[in-house]
């Protein structure tokens, strides 16, 4: 019977030369467990923006299907409140940094702020003022100058990678004061 490896104890080059077989079983399971950085870091990308943003719309149509209130997309997913993108990124963060806990999580909103500042200088150098700007990424949405894709591409992204990061960091804290206890 096999026994899985501790994590991170790799096969040496004399296991190998002396038992080949357990040397091929062991490296296999060794490269399995080992992650690189930019894995986790892309992994956790996808948990903060993507996922928890299609949560949040989902979350939203369904609640406007049900209630037969199309404002519900409106008030909920987009600003000024954040309301069902700020829940996700907590759960999100909270359930996902349990199983694969990397401090990568951290990092996740990095991407999406330089996203969103890229496209804030982009249209301030094409003649939009900031305050119309601003509004549109972060206003109400009854006055957003377009139909506040802005809000749904850039400022939802952000605000859910920054709640999966705190959400993560809470479980951190949590987790070690419970060992302490």
């Amino acid at each position: 019977m096999r026994t899985r490896p501790k994590r991170g104890s790799c096969v040496n080059a004399e296991t190998r030369a002396t038992r080949p077989m357990q040397a091929q079983t062991n490296t296999e399971l060794c490269v399995a467990d080992v992650t690189p950085a930019w894995m986790s870091f892309v992994f956790h990308l996808l948990f903060a923006t993507a996922l928890a943003t299609m949560c949040a719309v989902s979350t939203s149509l369904l609640l406007s299907a049900m209630s037969g209130r199309a404002q519900f997309i409106e008030y909920l997913t987009l600003g000024p409140s954040f309301v069902l993108p700020i829940v996700w990124g907590l759960i999100l963060g909270y359930y996902v940094s349990v199983r694969h806990p990397s401090r990568a999580v951290y990092w996740t909103w990095v991407v999406p702020a330089t996203l969103l500042v890229c496209g804030l200088v982009t249209s301030v150098a094409a003649g939009t003022a900031v305050s119309q700007n601003l509004v549109n990424l972060f206003g109400r949405s009854s006055r957003c100058s377009s139909i506040c894709l802005e809000q749904l591409f850039f400022s939802a992204p952000l605000v859910s990678s920054v709640a999966y990061g705190c959400s993560a960091k809470f479980r951190q804290v949590a987790a070690k004061r419970r060992h302490k206890n």
